[in-house]
């Protein structure tokens, strides 16, 4: 099985989480060839939602003693009511991003070979938002499919971040 094959079945996985953030034209899901020939699997944001004529009818704030967050209209101070908040995030609107950033781009999968005569190549998740996602969050949801898609590769763990087939 090539790096390529694998590639695109975890952007696959990685797609259908992020499909309303692609449909919107916010995110896009993108493989890259590293300096070393590691393929990275990434999702980039690439646009802001901004609303057309009010952009700073509201002020966001967070709290972190109480851990709670907090919205107010800024001119008055007052707390808008559910509909009210409702009807100004409908009226967004999608905007280009003029300048992609570091913090732009999620890395969520590597894939490639840790010695030459490998016959299969392996996943890792070493340091990536699929780690993030599986170790710290616990998102059952991702790890199921995720689980799932490393059963239809027939692939196994190798370690807790790398996963590797097996003649």
């Amino acid at each position: 099985m090539k790096k390529q094959t694998i590639a695109r079945e975890l952007e696959k996985l990685i797609t259908s989480y992020h499909q309303e953030m692609i449909d919107k034209k916010m995110e896009k899901v993108e493989t890259i060839e590293r300096d070393n020939g590691t393929l990275e699997i990434r999702t980039v944001t690439i646009g802001e939602e901004e609303h057309p004529t009010e952009p700073n009818k509201y002020t966001f704030d967070f709290n972190e003693m109480t851990m709670k967050s907090t919205i107010t209209e800024t001119e008055t101070g007052r707390t808008p009511t559910d509909e009210e908040f409702k009807q100004w995030t409908s009226e967004m609107v999608v905007v280009p991003k003029e300048t992609i950033k570091r913090w732009d781009v999620s890395r969520w999968f590597y894939i490639g070979h840790h010695e030459e005569e490998d016959k299969f190549p392996y996943i890792s998740i070493e340091g990536t938002m699929a780690d993030s996602l599986i170790n710290e969050y616990y998102s059952r949801d991702f790890e199921t499919a995720f689980n799932e898609l490393l059963s239809k590769l027939n692939y196994e763990h190798e370690t807790h971040i790398t996963f590797k087939k097996y003649d």
